[in-house]
Formats: structure tokens, C-alpha cells, sequence
């Protein structure tokens, strides 16, 4: 079984192997010099990880590609739309790529000639259908589709991943890794206060009377440096509201640091 990003990683190394080769063959024949060969070799080395690596290219419409930098500026984003912005694609100022060919161009050819090979692969009416979904004997479906056109059933002989558990040599389940269970240790370790700032609220009355409208409301507004803050009071009376007041005053003191007077 072959993932897309399986299919697609191959078929971009393929592209780029053929490109390499054809580049010895040019030099040969004299139609590029070792100078012009060398400086293509290196851009499309660079070209390969690039389009073989995720999140860093983006397909923005037909013909136009967004290329993440690789450079000390992680953040740069290079257009390709036929052409490249980037310095080493701009040959009138001093780039160096040959003929304008930098890697983010080559990188987005990689990917294309990849992209066209997939939808090959998917348009083939040979053996299985593409992409396809194997099925374990444990009845769970894989949950990446298959994009392997050798595939000659889909019907899986084992159990899968999540079943029989990985194979690979020296995984540990986790359950293993974990410190084994000391009820004694648990029953004698210390229990603590919480500490003061998270002291339980004081039980509030079983009932309250509901205040959709309350009949007396104070609103304060202050103001402490940049911010200014509003607080309401609702109460049934305004006599409630007066005893409250005090204690609310003396809060907003002690939390906020506001100095109210009497003026």
C-alpha cells in the first residue's frame, strides 16, 4: 500500500533524478557547459527537498505557486507565475540562476510533473480503482487511501495499526512505560490546605428571588490610569444596596488600589 504523499514523494525524486541525468547528457553533447550544469545541480537539489517537503509550497490558481523561503527568513513567500520574484530568479540585478531557473521554479515543476503523474495514475482503469481503501481482518478500514496501482486486492491479511499495535523493534506500549500503581504510597502521601486565593465560596441561601427587573440599581464608574471600569449593584431595595455598598468600596480598595472620597 502506497499514501498519496507516498506516490507523490516518488514520482517528484523520479522527476528529479530524470532532470540530473539529462543535465550529464547536455554536458556531453556541449549544449550546457560543467559551470552552467553545476549551478543547475545544486538548485535542483535544493528544489527536491522543497517540493517533497509538506506546508512549503502552496498552489494559489492555475500556473501560480506560493514557495515558502528557506533562506534566514523563514517567513518570506516566493510567487512563481511563470517566473520567480525571488533575488536569484532576477538575473537583470545580479541572480545567478541560469536562465532564471531558481529552485522554487524547479521545485514547482517537481510538483507539477508529480501532480500529472497522480492524476495518470488515478485516470488508469487497470486492476483497482484509485484511489482505494484496504480493509483488515479486524473489519477497520485504513484511514489513508491507497494510490498504489500494483495493488492487486484491498483485503488486508492482518489486523490493523490500532489492533495488533506497531511492529517496530523496541516500541513500548504505553501502559508499560507507565510507574505501576502504590496504593500505599497514594493512601500516605500528604494532603494539603488550598492555599488562600482559592478558598471555597461561602454557601449562598438554598433559594433566591429572581431579579429580571430589579427595582433598585447603582451604577459606579471609575477610572484607574489608561482603564476605565463600571460596576452595578442590583438589589430589591435601595436600603440593601447601601449596606452592601461599604464592603464593595472597601474591595475595589484593597484590589484595584482606587482611593474613593466622600467629596
Amino acid at each position: 500500500m502506497q499514501t498519496l504523499m507516498q506516490v507523490r514523494s516518488a514520482a517528484v525524486s523520479a522527476h528529479a533524478a530524470e532532470f540530473l541525468a539529462r543535465l550529464e547528457d547536455r554536458v556531453e553533447t556541449q549544449q550546457l557547459t560543467p559551470a552552467e550544469a553545476s549551478a543547475y545541480r545544486t538548485r535542483m537539489e535544493r528544489a527536491h527537498l522543497i517540493a517533497n517537503a509538506p506546508h512549503m509550497m502552496q498552489e494559489l490558481g492555475p500556473g501560480v505557486w506560493d514557495v515558502w523561503s528557506t533562506g534566514t527568513d523563514m517567513s518570506k513567500v516566493w510567487t512563481v507565475n511563470g517566473t520567480c520574484n525571488c533575488p536569484d530568479a532576477d538575473t537583470a540585478s545580479g541572480g545567478k540562476a541560469p536562465l532564471g531557473h531558481c529552485k522554487h521554479r524547479l521545485a514547482v515543476w517537481l510538483r507539477r510533473s508529480a501532480e500529472k503523474d497522480i492524476r495518470c495514475l488515478e485516470a488508469r482503469l487497470e486492476g483497482l480503482k484509485l484511489p482505494h481503501t484496504h480493509t483488515y481482518e479486524c473489519g477497520h478500514a485504513d484511514l489513508e487511501a491507497c494510490y498504489d496501482h500494483t495493488c492487486t486486492t484491498a483485503q488486508e491479511d492482518g489486523a490493523c495499526l490500532a489492533c495488533s499495535g506497531p511492529s517496530e523493534e523496541g516500541y513500548m506500549h504505553p501502559e508499560e512505560t507507565m510507574p505501576a500503581y502504590n496504593e500505599k504510597a497514594c493512601a500516605e502521601a500528604p494532603v494539603y490546605d488550598p492555599p488562600a486565593q482559592y478558598e471555597p465560596a461561602p454557601d449562598l441561601p438554598a433559594k433566591l428571588t429572581p431579579l429580571p427587573e430589579a427595582p433598585a440599581s447603582l451604577n459606579l464608574k471609575f477610572k484607574k490610569g489608561q482603564c476605565e471600569f463600571m460596576l452595578t449593584m442590583r438589589a430589591h431595595t435601595d436600603q440593601e444596596i447601601l449596606d452592601r455598598l461599604p464592603a464593595m468600596l472597601k474591595g475595589l480598595e484593597e484590589q484595584l488600589g482606587i482611593k474613593f472620597s466622600t467629596e
